[in-house]
């Protein structure tokens, strides 16, 4: 068989083309692969595209994870309840939803997580400037917060880097199917 041509990957246009232009007397094997592979329809896209799952490699960073969004969602209850400030509400749903992948080993997981926590990073980056520059005195309570919430964020995002890997569920039974 011809090595430089996948021919399973064409579809049924490209297949016939294939035929038309292959010596049929030369490569007999070649042509008779590539009629089975037309009579089937060529190239067919999978029924159920499943592109896989999140998997988180270390189990003490899923669990330190876990209690990180935890004490944010808490922390965002609490200023919803106390202030009734209603934006909060963003941040409780966003939270509660990154817990449920979590669990749920959803496919965006490790995209959602470094996105938010980027948020969250540059958020109180702004946060901190607003501090240094303002005309009030300097609060470093406020500071120290801001910079405990901004190692956090970064400490997250090089480890989701680290332990969660995207495994693909794709099977070899469709590409071995002739």
């Amino acid at each position: 068989m011809n090595n430089k041509v996948n021919y399973k990957n064409l579809h049924l246009n490209e297949l016939e083309e294939a035929l038309n232009n292959l010596d049929q007397e030369s490569y007999p094997g070649e042509a008779e692969y590539i009629r089975k592979l037309i009579i089937k329809g060529g190239y067919q896209y999978p029924e159920n595209t499943n592109y896989g799952k999140t998997e988180i490699t270390n189990n003490v960073f899923k669990w330190m994870l876990v209690a990180v969004i935890f004490i944010f969602l808490c922390v965002n209850i609490i200023t919803l309840v106390k202030s009734h400030y209603i934006w909060s509400i963003i941040p409780i749903i966003i939270h509660t939803s990154l817990l449920g992948m979590i669990f749920t080993k959803s496919t965006n997981l490790k995209f959602l997580i470094k996105l938010w926590f980027g948020i969250i990073i540059v958020g109180n980056f702004l946060g901190f400037y607003m501090l240094l520059v303002s005309s009030e005195p300097l609060n470093y309570m406020k500071l120290a917060e801001k910079s405990i919430i901004i190692t956090i964020a970064i400490i997250t995002i090089w480890l989701t880097n680290k332990f969660m890997i995207m495994r693909s569920n794709t099977s070899d039974e469709f590409n071995n199917n002739v």
